[in-house]
């Protein structure tokens, strides 16, 4: 068996997001998918959240695990959150796969401006811009019962955790700790 694989989900979503990835790796390697703070079935405490929190989080659930070395994969959010994690705990990391990330992600006022959005009409407004994002234009009418299933994960979202993570990516900046990641990427 190969070193553990760590998936840590995108804004908005859930630990289900590597569903059909990691049933193909399981006679591989034991797969760990959970839900960050704030998404999924986790708890949602209340905002500042920051990506180090995150990491920090990260590595609290890696200890109760005994898990003491792994490979880590991000997508988006999680991206960022596994460079931050790999430079703060380099001996936890065998590698990583970072996808659709980067050490920081759009602009303060873009994240403002979502963030204002959500507070004025809620996850229900928003959801078809963050959606068209996510997947082509053809995407949901090809598979009508696939992008209902993401749309009701991002609309049950608490916006109170959606919120504090845009918090958290607008206030990234990961320049530094991506330069001091060692660890196979």
């Amino acid at each position: 068996e190969g070193a553990p694989l760590v998936f840590i989900n995108a804004l908005g979503t859930d630990l289900r997001i590597w569903d059909g990835v990691a049933s193909h790796l399981t006679s591989y390697h034991p797969v760990l998918r959970f839900d960050k703070r704030g998404h999924g079935l986790s708890d949602c405490p209340p905002a500042p959240y920051s990506i180090r929190s995150f990491s920090a989080d990260l590595l609290g659930l890696l200890d109760q695990l005994e898990i003491p070395q792994a490979i880590v994969i991000g997508i988006s959010v999680g991206g960022m959150i596994a460079m931050d994690f790999a430079a703060c705990w380099p001996g936890r990391v065998h590698s990583m796969i970072l996808c659709d990330t980067a050490p920081v992600i759009g602009t303060s006022g873009l994240w403002n401006d979502r963030i204002d959005g959500l507070r004025k009409n809620g996850m229900e407004s928003m959801a078809p811009s963050i959606l068209a994002r996510w997947f082509a234009p053809t995407f949901k009418k090809k598979s009508p019962a696939a992008y209902q299933g993401y749309y009701n994960m991002l609309t049950r979202m608490p916006v109170e955790g959606y919120i504090g993570t845009c918090e958290a990516i607008r206030d990234a900046n990961l320049t530094e700790a991506a330069r001091r990641v060692e660890a196979p990427t």
